[in-house]
């Protein structure tokens, strides 16, 4: 018997979706995207999406301030909702603590989930808790709307389209080694970089703009890493990817510390993962109102590779495609 670990946690996905039976036909989309997309009426959607954290996976309770981990925890989840160009709602959060968990800890855990909400106009409407025999663990279930007519999703991309990401890659990655005392920094590089792991942006704004003006083919938000997150738009349109090494946006605070790392400084933007930025996928006629748009509204955007007939995703560098193994952040 095959167990899971077998098969990976994206293909346990597959088969959960190969399996699934949908009875309504107001289901538009349904495992396999960023949120479910259930008919609202003639003109909109809902979204829902969902996420689950759990202690010693996700996060580490003794390195993670409960504050920071409940901003975390809502603009993770918030991610996916800009990912598909919709627009937050509301939000249900779940939890299940060991009973001698403190109540100054559920406290600013707690405060951190509003405060979040409170700046994305998100109502918190309910949720659920529980007793966990030794460890902490959240879930937010998320429920937005959109324009049935606007929506974006991982599908659609086309060879000869530009890929663009909307900020920094592998901060949040940098962030992690930090926290787990795998790599050292000065104290103001390593404050940026570890507050990019644990308050990570959700791009709803930029997400709603491209969305309402037509401007993707696909798109999808970075959790798993750039490659992984890439393959997801490749798998589901059927086509290959060329990236740009030297397009790659890295920050100076990250490229500080080229010289302490033991690999390429590229490899944490490709695999690094917890970026939670967007990759938009932009046909190449659009291009030119896309930046502008971006230029207008303080939107940083940032060309990092285009969208090829043939299958794979490869690393353009010094005239050559080099194939990319394709891995990134994976549970099983």
């Amino acid at each position: 018997m095959k167990t899971i670990k077998e098969i990976g946690e994206f293909g346990f996905i597959r088969l959960l979706e190969e399996r699934n039976r949908v009875f309504f036909n107001r289901v538009i989309k349904g495992i396999g995207d960023d949120c479910a997309i259930l008919e609202k009426d003639q003109e909109s959607v809902f979204l829902i999406s969902t996420e689950l954290f759990i202690e010693d996976v996700h996060f580490l309770k003794k390195k993670s301030p409960p504050y920071e981990l409940g901003l975390k925890v809502v603009n993770a989840s918030l991610s996916d909702i800009a990912a598909t160009g919709g627009r937050p709602l509301y939000l249900f959060t779940s939890i299940a603590v060991p009973q001698e968990t403190g109540l100054d800890y559920l406290e600013s855990l707690y405060k951190g989930i509003k405060e979040a909400c409170k700046k994305y106009k998100v109502d918190i409407v309910g949720g659920d808790t529980s007793s966990s025999p030794d460890r902490i663990a959240i879930s937010i279930a998320v429920l937005g709307e959109a324009k049935k007519d606007k929506l974006v999703y991982r599908k659609g991309a086309h060879p000869g389209d530009l890929i663009y990401v909307t900020g920094y890659l592998g901060d949040s990655a940098a962030g992690l080694m930090l926290i787990k005392e795998k790599l050292s920094a000065p104290e103001d590089i390593a404050k940026k970089l570890v507050n990019a792991h644990h308050i990570p942006c959700p791009r709803l704004e930029i997400g709603n703009m491209v969305a309402e003006h037509g401007l993707a083919n696909a798109m999808i938000d970075i959790s798993d890493g750039l490659i992984a997150d890439l393959n997801h738009i490749c798998e589901a349109s059927n086509t290959g990817a060329i990236i740009y090494l030297k397009n790659l946006p890295i920050s100076q605070e990250l490229t500080c510390l080229k010289e302490r790392l033991s690999f390429p400084l590229h490899e944490l933007a490709l695999y690094g993962g917890e970026d939670y930025e967007l990759i938009i996928v932009v046909p190449s006629n659009k291009a030119p109102r896309f930046k502008r748009l971006c230029s207008e509204k303080g939107f940083s955007v940032y060309l990092i590779g285009r969208m090829v007939k043939e299958k794979g995703i490869r690393l353009a560098l010094d005239n050559r495609h080099i194939p990319l193994t394709i891995k990134g952040y994976t549970h099983f």
